[in-house]
């Protein structure tokens, strides 16, 4: 996944009307379907208030959830502002989650989060890098449900060795979404839509539509294409993401275009 960009990029002559939050701040209700999509926020736009789409724009392409990268040095007033965040957030209809991958930190994170009042977990590619066992995820889990017994979690990896033993770790338990992280090949979003377990684990996969310096991802450079097929899968959609430069715009006009309830 991403290593979160810290600075602005200033984008003149946007065509795309974008805002923090609606000019309507009345309770409004997320789309109620079997498929969920999810969008993530990098904690800079929200803490920093920078432009990302507004909740109408959202709301339009099924987005269902929001989520944000927490981090263990994040100060207390930080926190506060997130615990808004999701007050604002909840008011609107959707959910929420917090993005950790930070094993080292994971109990003070999955705790502060819960207290900040996210919905939900996503555990990101802490299996597949050896940061997390069978015993360590399951005690987390325990963890935050002895927190608040409704919470839920997304456990996120990119390779099918850790897919499954991700399936085989939570397959008996309730509230689990196991998403594939792959942006070079759709074979594993198909194949986690496929797996089967008693508790009908929920199935998602990522799609990247900022550019990544590091790597030049099939997903990104086929986003269309990408969708397309992914639509058919039956499983839920996480995005990747509404970012602090703004690159986020290259390709939103694609996301509103292939996602559009209308």
């Amino acid at each position: 996944m991403l290593t979160v960009l810290a600075l602005l990029t200033i984008i003149v002559g946007v065509t795309l009307s974008y805002a923090w939050f609606p000019a309507s701040t009345a309770s409004k209700p997320a789309l109620v379907s079997s498929e969920r999509r999810g969008l993530q926020i990098q904690s800079k736009v929200i803490l920093d208030r920078l432009p990302m789409p507004s909740f109408e724009e959202i709301r339009s392409i099924g987005i269902t959830e929001l989520g944000t990268n927490v981090y263990a040095d994040f100060k207390p007033e930080w926190w506060d502002r997130l615990r808004s965040w999701n007050r604002e957030v909840h008011s609107q209809g959707f959910k929420t989650f917090a993005f950790i991958n930070d094993a080292a930190h994971l109990k003070e994170l999955v705790a502060n989060s819960v207290r900040s009042g996210f919905d939900s977990i996503e555990l990101d590619e802490l299996v597949s890098s050896k940061l997390l066992d069978r015993d360590t995820l399951r005690s987390t889990i325990a963890y935050a449900r002895d927190l608040r017994p409704d919470i839920e979690f997304t456990i996120t990896e990119c390779y099918r060795s850790a897919l499954t033993a991700v399936n085989s770790w939570t397959g008996d338990l309730a509230g689990i979404r196991i998403a594939s992280s792959d942006y070079n090949s759709l074979d594993t979003a198909e194949w986690v839509a496929e797996q089967k377990t008693p508790t009908k684990v929920r199935r998602a996969a990522w799609t990247i539509l900022i550019p990544d310096p590091d790597y030049d991802w099939v997903c990104f450079k086929t986003l269309e294409l990408w969708l397309r097929r992914i639509k058919t899968l039956n499983i839920d959609i996480l995005l990747w993401a509404i970012d602090a430069k703004g690159t986020w715009k290259q390709n939103w006009p694609t996301i509103l275009s292939m996602l559009s309830q209308a």
